[in-house]
């Protein structure tokens, strides 16, 4: 990057050029426009925690790292951040600036966080003076400069091709009058008599600035951050040199033209010198965060905490091996692809569906048929080993056609012809513009298939065949037809295009790489040598290519070879991709403004569309894991998805492989986003309504200035609200603990990221997180009641044995009575269950107390724990966590109620199966209906040998026709809205509380963000019968509530009396409305009933 020490200044000053390397690193690359690669902007933070580079951009940028914090209030007050999320995310912090305790980070996040400026450079202080606007006149001099000396191809020519940045800066600025006319006379002379090499540049500029060695590095990062997107193009031009062994100096040469002009401002204003040396000052204090940074990095650590712990929530257990599939479909990781991936199983139980990386292990070049353009189809972490190219079948007229093509479009774009073809051809447009409206003719052209086999020795091939195969995991057990599904988008008019396209490939489609395995792996020279190297393929596997329009959902399929045999197969698999499609688009335009299922393939050929697609608008995790583990997940495109089993992972070489590649992509998607929603004026992209091209490289705002990289505003936001929700990646991986950790050790650059928390990774087992990984500590265990009620971040498990000092007593104990150890299950039904229960005591009548105990019993009853493995046996949950029945007649005295006592309840019970038992209730194991019986003990009578009352009987009380109409035709998917049980929250002293009832709403839709999937929970239909049945003994005498029963939507909470109930506990520590149904369905006010108080927390 820079020349040795030696020879431009011997021993002169080596840590301001060590100063400066350090700023240019801390630049984050870009890339051009015809392959837009997502970068993470904080890549030369990644040796600091947030809070740190918060601090640093703050100084440099004027930038604050996380969202407002009003946003984290209104969070908390949701109860999308619990206060375990809190504690816990405090805990973790080790500033010594954090709040001492939890009630004084929910003060903090109440108020909001200073404003942060940077440190003014000279060109600010001279502009306060002068009244010139000198960053402006800088920006727009700079940019029409680099604009021509980094154009590729829009320009005719460019004024000096071939030369370094500065140099050809210095030949054109010395002849250059703006900066003269704009008021600084002598500029000219001044960079004439500027040193000839960029490095004695910055040395005699550093001095002149008096900038020593501990304040030039952030003096020379805010100059470059001062360029915008002209240093990230620089940088990423340094990347790509160094990616293959070499250098380039652009990047200093840019540091030193924005050097020479703070040394002529300051010449020219010196009037500024004293305050300038205040700023020098500033520059030189070490970069520590402020305590209001300090705790939003606490809140963002939080947030991600909650992401994760609703992640976790919907995870399964790993399936066992299948029998043989009807059909395999490897996809890419991207999250666009998680949501057809779901609609495609949706069609068929012998569908099996896979995530890999896009490039599909194959680091390519690929040349286009008629084209000298050579792209990189790969990461672009990684280097090109294969060149291959596509043949036409007129390869001399395809060369001539887009030569042709090529001459037209300069034509088109020249500064002076583009005036007159508009006047003169501008008609015979027309056509083609009804054409592309109505959809005749304008699907995309198939482009030659590469040739892979010319590109790679005959030995070889089995070789790499196989290690992509093993990594995919497709070694054995192959379906018949094993469709590789590349992806790409199609829009119009849209600068950005390649950056919907696949990350994994470059910025380009995945087409190629999809074609080329295709090919390879049908190749039977290749498949003769696949044994040899552990893989069993069958005879009749066949792989066909497809691409994935992410726009429009529709899958093409390339038949490359012409050896398929498979007809009926492969049409079978193309109307299961058709079907896919329409079920993927409808999911979809639900949230893209104004889009309608079969409108989104006119939003793709509309030339004004600003959204076509959200991209990878809402990304926040990653995981890798076996299929089975996700695949009765909804995770609402938010997860990048990986296949891997690690039982099949000899030496973990594919672990290695997903750590060191495909996580670090996902991290820089995520961070690209997350950069471009906080701190869009340095990482964003700017307006998309306000872009201009410039030298096919970037796009600026308006007629010049600064290159905006990143993000476009559009991208992430609808006009009204933000689209993508700023988390940092979490990382899930279905793997050992100590082989991950041995790979980190191993890679320190990747280490460093999940160090300073710039990427989460939690380690899964049976499809359940088991461990954290923590800075200098390794992984760490967590909980097995790990973001569930009763669990306190700091000691792990709330014991049962004794009570938590922070949550009160486990579910089973009672107020004012001895500790006593309680079962489990009992102390971890708090969350998922669809009820939210609290105590309190008022006084009422024997009808109101006894609906209390009923609605008491329910919540027992139904409140199914999401720690339990779904796929456990009933009589393993039995033996697990409930005693003899018998013996627990002996301890409680309890009497089983008759089979009359539990008509209404008998088939959510019959559903439930596993016995409950606390300290006062519990429910028989059924083997046959009319054994179930329910008993409930009221804890405030001292009556002894019989139960209060049996559940069922509540007078009045009958499940509404139309509900039950409605609960009978009920499917996952067509549960709108569904809420967990938020907490039990009381004072252990004064035993008063409150009991929320949270409704649902059913509806032709995907659940909300919040919704619970039902299909995952053991008893899901139990769960919803006993929701209804809860409501409807909450609902009697009040006739009001039919009124809130509106299209089958129940949306009220209302508050019921539970006095002395011994599943009690003081929980002032967890989230206010964490029970609370998704605001998207919470339409309806709450009921205020006489004599209870009204709930002003719904939703």
């Amino acid at each position: 990057m820079f020349m040795k020490h030696d020879v431009i200044a011997p021993a002169r000053m080596p840590e301001i050029l060590r100063a400066a390397e350090s700023a240019l690193r801390a630049i984050p690359p870009a890339f051009g426009l015809e392959a837009t690669v997502a970068v993470n902007p904080f890549l030369g933070q990644s040796g600091t925690d947030l809070a740190t580079a918060s601090a640093l951009m703050a100084r440099v940028a004027g930038e604050s790292l996380t969202r407002p914090r009003a946003e984290f209030a209104a969070m908390i007050a949701r109860g999308e951040i619990s206060d375990d999320d809190l504690a816990a995310a405090l805990i973790a912090c080790e500033s010594p600036f954090k709040p001492v305790d939890l009630a004084m980070l929910k003060a903090r996040a109440r108020t909001d966080a200073p404003p942060v400026n940077p440190l003014p450079t000279v060109a600010d202080l001279a502009a306060r003076v002068t009244g010139t606007d000198w960053p402006a006149v800088i920006a727009r001099s700079l940019g029409l400069w680099a604009a021509g000396h980094y154009d590729r191809g829009q320009a005719l020519w460019t004024p000096t091709p071939g030369r370094e940045a500065y140099t050809a800066w210095r030949e054109w600025a010395s002849h250059d009058l703006t900066p003269e006319i704009a008021g600084l006379p002598g500029f000219c002379a001044h960079v004439a008599a500027a040193p000839d090499t960029a490095e004695r540049a910055i040395l005699r500029a550093a001095e002149r600035l008096g900038l020593d060695e501990q304040a030039a590095p952030t003096a020379f990062h805010r100059l470059l951050m001062d360029l915008g997107g002209w240093a990230q193009l620089a940088r990423g031009a340094l990347w790509r040199a160094e990616l293959r062994g070499g250098t380039d100096r652009d990047l200093a040469g840019l540091l030193a033209i924005r050097l020479i002009w703070e040394e002529a401002l300051l010449t020219h204003v010196p009037q500024i010198g004293a305050e300038w040396a205040r700023v020098v000052a500033a520059h030189a204090a070490p970069v520590v965060p402020t305590p209001d940074q300090v705790i939003d990095a606490i809140l963002q650590d939080a947030a991600e905490r909650a992401h994760q712990r609703d992640l976790a929530r919907r995870l399964s257990a790993p399936a066992a091996v299948r029998s043989r599939p009807a059909l395999q479909a490897a996809f890419c990781i991207d999250t666009r692809s998680e949501i057809f991936r779901r609609a495609l199983e949706a069609q068929d139980a012998g569908i099996e569906t896979l995530g890999f990386a896009g490039f599909f292990g194959l680091p390519l070049a690929h040349q286009q048929a008629g084209s000298d353009v050579v792209e990189d189809h790969l990461p672009a972490l990684l280097v090109p080993q294969i060149r291959t190219c596509s043949h036409s079948p007129d390869e001399a007229d395809s060369r001539i056609r887009a030569r042709a093509t090529r001459a037209w479009g300069r034509f088109r774009q020249a500064a002076v012809s583009s005036f007159a073809f508009v006047e003169a051809a501008g008609l015979t447009y027309g056509a083609k513009l009804l054409r592309s409206a109505l959809r005749l003719g304008t699907d995309r052209a198939a482009s030659s298939a590469p040739d892979i086999l010319s590109a790679i020795p005959g030995p070889a091939r089995a070789e790499i065949a196989a290690r992509v195969l093993k990594a995919m995991g497709l070694a054995r057990n192959q379906a018949p037809l094993v469709l590789l599904i590349g992806h790409g988008a199609q829009m119009q008019n849209n600068p950005h295009e390649s950056a919907y396209h696949c990350g994994a490939c470059g910025g380009h489609t995945g087409e190629v790489s999809a074609r080329a395995l295709a090919i390879l792996l049908n190749d039977p020279e290749t498949r003769a040598g696949l044994a040899a190297h552990g893989v069993t393929l069958a005879e009749d596997v066949r792989f066909v290519a497809g691409l994935h329009d992410t726009t429009t959902d529709e899958v093409t399929l390339f038949d490359d070879t012409g050896m398929f045999d498979g007809g009926d197969s492969l049409s079978k698999a193309r109307e299961w991709l058709r079907a896919a499609g329409r079920l993927a688009r409808a999911e979809r335009a639900m949230s893209l403004p104004g889009a309608t299922p079969d409108g989104l393939f006119a939003r793709a050929r509309d030339w004004a569309e600003l959204r076509p697609e959200w991209g990878l608008a809402g990304c926040a995790s990653l995981i890798a894991a076996p299929r089975s583990v996700t695949r009765l997940a909804d995770l609402r495109g938010r997860s990048f998805l990986h296949s891997y089993d690690w039982r099949t992972d000899e030496g973990f070489a594919t672990l290695e492989l997903i750590l060191t590649a495909p996580v670090v992509v996902a991290s820089w998607i995520a961070l690209q986003y997350y950069g471009s929603t906080v701190a869009p004026d340095s990482f964003g992209g700017g307006n998309k309504t306000l872009h201009n091209v410039v030298g096919g490289i970037g796009v600026v705002e308006g007629n010049g200035g600064r290159l905006r990289v990143g993000l476009p505003r559009q991208a992430v936001h609808d006009g009204q609200a933000r689209r993508h929700d700023p988390l940092r990646l979490s990382v899930l991986i279905e793997a050992p603990q100590e082989p991950m950790a041995e790979i980190l050790n191993r890679h320190p650059d990747l280490r460093a990221l999940f160090d300073n928390g710039w990427v989460h990774l939690l380690a899964l087992q049976d499809g359940r997180p088991v461990a954290r990984w923590q800075k200098g500590r390794g992984f760490r265990p967590l909980s097995r009641r790990w973001g569930k009620a009763g669990f306190h971040p700091k000691r792990g498990d709330c014991a049962a044995a004794r009570p938590c000092p922070r949550h009160g007593p486990a579910l089973g104990t009672r107020f004012g009575g001895p500790w006593r150890r309680g079962l489990s299950l009992d102390h971890r039904v708090v969350r998922p269950a669809p009820i939210g229960v609290g105590i309190g005591h008022h006084q009422v009548d024997h009808d109101r107390h006894d609906r209390r105990q009923d609605l008491h019993a329910i919540a027992q009853l139904i409140a199914i724990d999401a720690g339990i493995p779904r796929c456990a046996a009933m009589d393993q949950l039995v033996a697990q966590h409930v005693k003899p029945i018998e013996q627990h007649r002996q301890d409680r005295g309890g009497i089983l109620a008759g089979q009359g006592y539990v008509e209404l309840l008998a088939r959510p019970l019959e559903l439930l199966g596993p016995v409950l038992i606390s300290g006062n209730a519990m429910m028989v194991p059924p083997e046959r209906r009319k054994d179930i019986s329910v008993v409930q003990k009221d804890p405030d009578r001292p009556r002894k040998g019989r139960p209060h009352r049996a559940i069922d009987r509540a007078r009045g009380v009958q499940v509404m026709q139309a509900l039950k109409e409605g609960l009978q035709g009920v499917a996952f998917g067509q549960v709108k809205g569904f809420v967990g049980i938020g907490r039990v929250e009381g004072n252990p002293v004064e035993q008063k509380g409150r009991v929320r009832v949270i409704g649902f709403a059913f509806g032709p839709a995907q659940p909300a963000d919040r919704a619970v999937n039902l299909q995952r929970h053991v008893g899901w239909k139990a769960v919803a019968q006993g929701t209804l049945t809860g409501l409807q003994l909450g609902m009697a005498q009040r006739s009001a509530w039919n009124g809130c029963l509106c299209h089958l939507r129940v949306s009220p909470c209302r508050h019921f009396p539970l006095s002395g109930s011994p599943i009690a506990r003081d929980v002032k520590g967890l989230a206010r409305g964490a029970g609370s149904i998704s605001a998207r369905h919470a339409r309806y006010p709450a009921y205020h009933a006489r004599g209870f108080r009204r709930n002003t927390r719904t939703a």
